[in-house]
């Protein structure tokens, strides 16, 4: 929520370094990178990720949530060059497939982005992904249902988008109002989803976790 975060700040990567050091003095061999609005990290996500990996030795670094926007080829280039050092699972929030909902949830980017993004992880090799275990790169994401103006429409192509990129792991959200945020004033404005069709489409992507799930 916005109002209760009214300013940004960044973690120097200096001390970033120091904390990761001493952690791996004490006997730690994984640390997970998490925060809030990443794709806003003043030294860059992929910067921080990257120094990390070049200037401590710790084992294994995992991720909380990476926004789709903090994901660039200087990211990517990192699973080739550190294979056995960064965890194959990235949860990725997408929140709607409907470019109309991400702009009323005023998410700066669009499907058209996230199917870029994924189509880069996925053609990772999996003989890159933990030393030539496993398939490859696996994904988790967050989906908001009933947010105020979808419709079967918006709903259909966040289900075929998810189909479509075939997550391992999706938490999905049924929208509900907040005071003081933007999308309550659209949540008043627009007409009513019923909780029973909230429901239907929480369980049908829910239903979409699947191994049969294939990115094509």
């Amino acid at each position: 929520m916005p109002t209760k975060r009214p300013y940004l700040w960044s973690l120097p990567i200096e001390i970033a370094i120091d904390t990761v050091n001493k952690a791996v003095n004490d006997g730690y061999q994984e640390i997970i990178i998490t925060g809030v609005n990443l794709n806003q990290y003043t030294p860059g996500f992929s910067n921080l990720v990257e120094t990390l990996l070049t200037k401590t030795d710790i084992s294994l670094i995992s991720f909380g949530s990476v926004p789709i926007n903090s994901i660039d080829n200087k990211f990517i280039s990192l699973f080739s060059r550190f294979p056995s050092r960064l965890s194959f699972f990235l949860h990725i929030p997408i929140q709607s497939g409907s470019d109309k909902i991400l702009k009323l949830m005023h998410r700066n980017y669009a499907k058209k982005n996230i199917l870029e993004k994924f189509s880069l992880l996925k053609n990772i090799s999996p003989l890159l992904v933990k030393g030539g275990v496993g398939d490859g790169l696996s994904f988790g994401t967050d989906i908001i249902v009933g947010f105020p103006g979808e419709t079967e429409t918006d709903f259909l192509k966040t289900y075929n988008l998810c189909q479509k990129i075939g997550f391992s792991k999706i938490h999905v959200f049924k929208y509900s109002p907040r005071p003081g945020t933007i999308a309550r004033e659209l949540y008043l404005k627009s007409e009513k989803i019923s909780k029973e069709i909230i429901k239907q489409r929480s369980e049908q992507i829910r239903k979409l976790c699947s191994p049969a799930s294939q990115f094509v």
